[in-house]
C-alpha cells in the first residue's frame, strides 16, 4: 500500500515531483488521485526523511493537500 499527501508540487518539462510524507510497502507503478490514474517514473528519498520525491507522469492539475494511492 502506498499513500502520501502531496505537500509540494513542481512541475518540468516532460514529468512532475510530488513532495511529502508517504507511508508505504511498496513502490507502486501508478497512483490514483481525483479519479486519474498516473504512471510513477521514480522514487527519491527527500533531504530530510521521511519527505519522499515521487516522479510521474507531467500532469497539469495541482494537488497540493490531495491525497494520492497506489493503484497496482
Amino acid at each position: 500500500m502506498f499513500s502520501m499527501t502531496v505537500e509540494k508540487q513542481m512541475n518540468l518539462n516532460e514529468r512532475t515531483l510530488l513532495l511529502g510524507k508517504p507511508q508505504f510497502d511498496i513502490i507502486p507503478k501508478q497512483i490514483a488521485f481525483k479519479d486519474k490514474i498516473i504512471d510513477v517514473i521514480g522514487i527519491s528519498n527527500g533531504v530530510a526523511l521521511p519527505f519522499v520525491s515521487l516522479e510521474i507522469e507531467q500532469i497539469k492539475d495541482n494537488i497540493v493537500g490531495e491525497m494520492i494511492t497506489n493503484n497496482d
